[in-house]
């Protein structure tokens, strides 16, 4: 009949194919991501993409090369973090936006409150590029850190290598 697997080894195999397939949709409209993100992480993305869906699939099947290359994919997707984050830092220090809305305060403010609002944006702006990325980094980078170590300490138990032999 075959290895019988865990229930938490079907559910990483499953979240590999599940996220490739995910992953592998950019190639949908692959413009959009381009520009949000770039030409060199859109291709990584879809290459890791590709790789965890295969990963996945043999996984399921208990293949040992599987489950390393499900803790190799898991570092390196760690390792993509800060550049997958960038785009969002760089748009927290968009210097567009600050210009639009000293126009718009200049524009529409009544000239009483105009100078504390001006103060304000300007304090808003020397601020934002000193705590937003911190910030930015602990709410939305460490959920992404924590879900990417747990295959890597999922798939590196003695009880899990065991159902891969």
């Amino acid at each position: 009949m075959g290895k019988k697997r865990s229930k938490g080894v079907s559910f990483w195999g499953w979240t590999f194919i599940i996220s490739g397939i995910g992953g592998a949709l950019g190639i949908i409209n692959p413009h959009q991501a381009i520009i949000f993100s770039g030409v060199g992480l859109f291709l990584v993305g879809i290459a890791l993409s590709a790789a965890k869906l295969i990963a996945g699939i043999f996984i399921l099947k208990l293949n040992e090369a599987a489950r390393k290359a499900a803790v190799l994919f898991a570092v390196i997707s760690i390792m993509l973090i800060p550049l997958s984050f960038k785009p969002i830092f760089n748009s927290l220090h968009d210097e567009e936006y600050y210009v639009k809305k000293r126009q718009y305060i200049i524009e529409k403010v009544k000239p009483e409150y105009q100078e504390k609002a001006l103060l304000t944006l300007d304090a808003f702006n020397e601020t934002r590029g000193k705590i937003s990325p911190a910030l930015m980094m602990v709410l939305l980078g460490a959920p992404v850190f924590v879900f990417n170590l747990c295959p890597i300490i999922f798939f590196t138990r003695r009880r899990v290598k065991e159902q891969f032999r």
